[in-house]
Order: C-alpha cells, then structure tokens, then sequence
C-alpha cells in the first residue's frame, strides 16, 4: 500500500503509518487518523460493513418518518409541501367530505327562512387573536378530492354547500395543522393550536365588506369515523375543524362559536 504525504494550510500529517499504527488523511477542519486495524476489518468485511450500514440507516429513517421530521427539499409555490398534502392533506379531505356532505343536502332543503341581516356572502379571511391564526379562506365549488387538497393550499377551506355569512345555515371551515417547527407553505399552519381555544374566545370572520364575530362554545376531540357537523342549524353559527398532528390521525378537533355581532367594514 502506498501513502502519499500531503502538505496544506492545515499543516502536514504528523507521521507515515507503519503497519499495526494509524492512518492519516486530510478533512474539513484539519488532519484526522484511522487505526489501521478498523480500516483492515472494513476492507476484509466490505458486505457485513453495508449491511450494518443499511440497517442503522433502515431504522433511522423509519423513526423519523414516525415522527415526522424528514428533510423537505425546496419546492416553489404551485408545488410547496405538495407531499405533505398528498398524505395528510388527501386524508383530511376525505375524513371532512365524509363528515359533512351527508348533511349538505339538509342545508339546502330546509334553509327557508330569512336571515337576520340583508344579504349572504362567502367567508374570505379569518382571524382568531387567541392563538395567533389569520388566514385566507378558500371557497371552492367542488367536493372533489383533488379540488378541496388544492384549497387547502391556499388556506382555511369552506366546505362547499356549507352556510355563507349572513345565512342561517352552519358556515363550516377546515384547514390544516402542522407540528412541524418550520413549514414553507403557511397554509399547513393555518388551524395551529385550533385545540387550545376555551369557551368565550373570540374569532373573527371577514367578507369583502362585513366582519362576523363568533365566539366559542365548545372545543371536542373527536373520531372523524363518528364525527358528523350539524350544517341545517337555523342559527347561522360557525364549525372549525383540524386534525391532530400530535396523536391519532384519525382524530379531528372540531371548535363550535355562536355568532354574536355583524360589523360592516
């Protein structure tokens, strides 16, 4: 075997290995050794070597995926976290299509009476100073899968056939909630800490020319498999819900707020 002595700004290397002592090599920071006897083991053993190698790495990557914290690669606008929505995107508009569009059609049917204010609008941004959330609301003409992931891009979602402002009709909101301590997009943070809202908290939601003030009547954990939002109230209240990032992905924290006052803007 042939070593090559090196000189560099970071000094040379102490000494040429003789067999049995150690090997030298340059890298970042300086001069760095290897016993001569780890590298023979290395060389000796090159497949029980990858194997070790492929297991730690196979078992590192499964609990970082568990816990979610994989490195995201930067992904421009149109696309940012498209893989986050892929996965619990898709499953949060599945679990909210299942929960309301049963209900969807009684909101149609029965809303026959006149609301108390002069006209309905859809909902375009919500703020609830409590928790630090003030986001855009989409409002899509669609309950397809693909549409309502795409919303969710963008903001807090109404969901279609659900109340507008001003109806007596239930005005059901969804949106995400990220655990994640750096996100991208925002959208994924738009209903962060929705759970931690208490009875008698404010929230606020804006149309182009009138503000709707609600406020909370009731923050419950619930199984999206049972869970069902009562849309053809005649009282024109407000529903909000999120997953739980930190548990079940099957959960979903679902905030009810009766409406309180109508500010135009």
């Amino acid at each position: 075997m042939v070593f090559c002595w090196v000189e560099s700004s970071l000094g040379s290397c102490p000494q040429l290995p003789s067999k049995g002592e150690q090997l030298c090599f340059l890298a970042s920071g300086g001069w760095h050794k290897i016993g001569m006897k780890s590298l023979q083991s290395i060389t000796a053993k090159p497949w029980t070597s990858l194997g070790v190698y492929l297991a730690v790495f196979f078992i590192s990557a499964t609990f970082l995926h568990l816990v979610d914290f994989f490195p995201e690669a930067p992904l421009n606008e149109e696309t940012a976290e498209t893989n986050i929505a892929s996965g619990a995107g898709a499953s949060l508009s599945q679990q909210v299509v299942r929960e309301a569009e049963t209900e969807t059609q009684r909101v149609v049917e029965t809303e026959t009476g006149e609301s108390q204010y002069t006209a309905s609008e859809e909902p375009r941004k919500i703020v609830i100073p409590k928790i630090g959330v003030n986001t855009p609301i989409v409002n899509p003409a669609s309950t397809n899968l693909e549409v309502l992931d795409n919303a969710l891009l963008q903001g807090a979602v109404r969901y279609p056939g659900s109340g507008l402002l001003g109806q007596n009709a239930t005005v059901f909101l969804f949106g995400h909630q990220s655990g994640l301590p750096v996100v991208r997009n925002q959208a994924f943070k738009a209903f962060n800490d929705l759970q931690n809202l208490v009875v008698g908290d404010s929230i606020y939601v804006s149309s182009g020319t009138a503000e709707y003030e609600y406020r909370v009547r009731s923050v419950t954990l619930v199984n999206a498999d049972d869970a069902l939002i009562p849309l053809s109230d005649t009282e024109g209240n407000l529903m909000l819900s999120t997953c739980n990032s930190f548990g079940d992905p099957g959960e979903r924290y679902v905030v009810d707020a009766e409406l309180v006052t109508k500010r135009t803007l």
